[in-house]
C-alpha cells in the first residue's frame, strides 16, 4: 500500500502544512504497520500519515526514514532512521529529474535565459547543487519535453519567451 503525503510544494519550498493527497481506506485492522518515507524533516509526513493509519485501527504502528535532520522535532522522530544529518536539501535519485526542472526554473525567474555552459555555475551558486553531467543532461530533455523550458541552441529559456 502507499500514501501520497504532500508537504513540500516547489523544490526546498515547504508548503505551509502536510496534506494527505488520496484519502484511501486501508486494510489494516489487527496487523503491524511500517510506515517509510524517505526522511523526515519537520515529521508532519509521518505524523499525518500515522493519524489516517490509525483510523483503521492497526495492532501496531512504527515509522522509518533514511535521514532525519537536526532540525526534525525530537517528538516526531521515526522509530527507525538510518542517518542524522545538519540541514540540507537532500535530492534523492527517484525526485532528481523533477527537483532539477524545478530548480533550473527557479534560476530563469532571475536571469530568463541563460547559455547552457553556465547553468551549472549558477545552479551550484544558488543552491549549493552541481548534477552529474548524464544526469542533468535528462533534466535538462524532460523539462523541454514538458514544455516547462526551451533549448534554444547554446541557451535555455522559460518556455513562455521567444
Amino acid at each position: 500500500m502507499s500514501l501520497k503525503v504532500e508537504h513540500w510544494g516547489f523544490t526546498a519550498k515547504k508548503d505551509a502544512k502536510a496534506n494527505l493527497r488520496y484519502k484511501t481506506p486501508l486494510d489494516v485492522e489487527g496487523k503491524r504497520v511500517l510506515i517509510l518515507d524517505d526522511c523526515a524533516d519537520t515529521g508532519q509526513s509521518l505524523k499525518v500519515a500515522m493519524e489516517w493509519v490509525s483510523g483503521f485501527k492497526p495492532e501496531e504502528i512504527r515509522t522509518a526514514v533514511l535521514h532525519i535532520f537536526d532540525t526534525t522535532p525530537r517528538k516526531l522522530w521515526p522509530d527507525f532512521w538510518v542517518e542524522k544529518l545538519p540541514w540540507t536539501w537532500l535530492i534523492y535519485p527517484w525526485n532528481a529529474i523533477e527537483d532539477g526542472i524545478n530548480l533550473i526554473l527557479e534560476v530563469l525567474k532571475e536571469r530568463k535565459r541563460i547559455e547552457l555552459p553556465r547553468l551549472e555555475q549558477y545552479l551550484l551558486e544558488s543552491y549549493g547543487f552541481v548534477f552529474p553531467e548524464h544526469l542533468l543532461d535528462r533534466v535538462l530533455e524532460r523539462g523541454s519535453s514538458l514544455g516547462k523550458f526551451r533549448i534554444d541552441g547554446d541557451f535555455i529559456k522559460n518556455a513562455g519567451l521567444a
